[in-house]
């Protein structure tokens, strides 16, 4: 359990992270639906797994074992699940990003528009 969990905390990404946690985690198609009282039926089941040591076997674990093993907080769990299981793909980084550039761009190009309306000495 030591290795697993010094495997995922040797890279500080958050992104690498979450991707070390969609590597053991298999989420396989609900088998029986049961919905009751016309509320939402259960659509994602995931099974989490833990790589021994010196095998190259894993070993299935519930999801309180995955979760205190990682050390991490349930929603993020959540989170990283519910999302690749809506995209399908791999993490990404969503975060920051230059959003001062996009919002002052038309007044950006209206200066210069200005600007270009002088003539030159």
């Amino acid at each position: 359990m030591f290795y697993f969990h010094s495997n995922f905390y040797h890279t500080k990404n958050k992104i690498d992270q979450n991707n070390y946690i969609l590597h053991y985690c298999k989420m396989p198609n609900t088998k029986r639906k049961r919905p009751k009282d016309n509320s939402r039926s259960k659509n994602m089941s995931v099974q989490y797994f833990v790589r021994k040591h010196k095998s190259r076997k894993n070993l299935q674990v519930c999801r309180q074992a995955f979760l205190d093993i990682l050390l991490i907080k349930p929603s993020r769990l959540k989170g990283v699940l519910t999302r690749h299981w809506k995209s399908g793909c791999v993490a990404e980084e969503r975060r920051g990003g230059n959003r001062k550039e996009y919002e002052f761009r038309s007044k950006k190009e209206a200066v210069i528009k200005f600007i270009q309306f002088f003539k030159p000495l």
